[in-house]
This record gives structure tokens, sequence and C-alpha cells, in this order.
């Protein structure tokens, strides 16, 4: 069944206003669960980028997202986890937890789109 409008943009307010809140937190606060978090929502918007361009590729049609994913969210995923790398923002399990934890989320949102 498809989603309302209305419904889909209270979900995508509420999940960007989550998002906003716990990057904050992961600048203002040395613990580091928050920094976990924070990269965890990036690697997720990198793998839904993915999933809008391989829904266009497979489907041979047009998918909402791929635009913005295929550029802003491919590129924007690829320098904060170079950023972090780099700048040994986590450990090398605190990165590992962000990617399980960003994938799981990815996850289940690509399943509730089938719900």
């Amino acid at each position: 069944s498809e989603k309302s409008p209305l419904a889909f943009a209270i979900f995508e307010i509420a999940s960007y206003s989550l998002v906003l809140l716990i990057v904050s937190k992961a600048i203002t606060s040395n613990n580091s669960i928050w920094k976990v978090l924070a990269v965890a929502a990036q690697i997720q918007f990198g793998l839904n980028s993915i999933f809008h361009l391989y829904s266009a590729i497979h489907f041979s049609e047009y998918s909402p997202g791929m635009v913005t994913g295929g550029s802003i969210g491919l590129l924007s995923t690829y320098f904060v986890i170079r950023f972090v790398i780099k700048h040994k923002i986590l450990t090398r399990s605190q990165l590992m937890a962000s990617v399980l934890i960003g994938s799981a989320i990815a996850g289940l949102a690509i399943g509730a789109l089938y719900l």
C-alpha cells in the first residue's frame, strides 16, 4: 500500500530532525556514542543512495532520490568516512559498529517500503 504524501512528509521530517539532534550531540558531546550514531546515519544515507540508483537501473525508470543520492548522498558519505578515518574520530570497532547500525537502519527503511 502506498503511503500518503502527508505520512511520508511527517516521517521524513521526524527522521531528519533526529539526525540533526544526533549530529549536534556528536559535535558538542565527548560521548563517542553520538559520533558512532552520526556516522551510522551517514552510512544509512549512502546505502539509501545506492538503493535509489539500483532501483532506477533495475526497473529502467526514474527513482525518487536517485539524483541527490547519486551526487550528494554518495559523495558526502565518502567524505565523512574519509574524514573520520583520517582524523581517527572513531576506533576501528566503533566504525564497524557505525557500519552495522547504519546498515540495519537502511535495511529497515527499505523493508518498510514493502509493508
